[in-house]
């Protein structure tokens, strides 16, 4: 494993334990288990960018491009320009 692909997988393995964390500390005891990683992780963007519609939809066409789902970034772009009218 090259320097790069071990810095990628430590990446990984902190935000394993950042949600870990996220879930006992953001979602109440009885739906902890319950709660997707998926789920954690969009309230740990959403408090990051603190609430910030525009950034939290660049985070959001960020990642589908990173999963390259190209058309759907096209679809998702322009609904996302036309709700927020032009601000991204």
């Amino acid at each position: 494993m090259d320097n790069h692909e071990e810095k990628r997988k430590h990446i990984m393995d902190l935000l394993k334990v950042i949600i870990h964390e996220a879930r006992e500390l953001m979602i109440t005891e009885e739906y902890q288990a319950k709660t997707p990683d998926e789920q954690i992780l969009s309230l740990l963007v959403s408090h990051h960018l603190e609430w910030d519609g525009v950034k939290i939809c660049q985070a959001f066409i960020g990642a589908l491009e990173d999963a390259n789902f190209h058309s759907l970034v096209e679809k998702m772009d322009k609904l996302i320009t036309d709700e927020l009218g032009g601000e991204q």
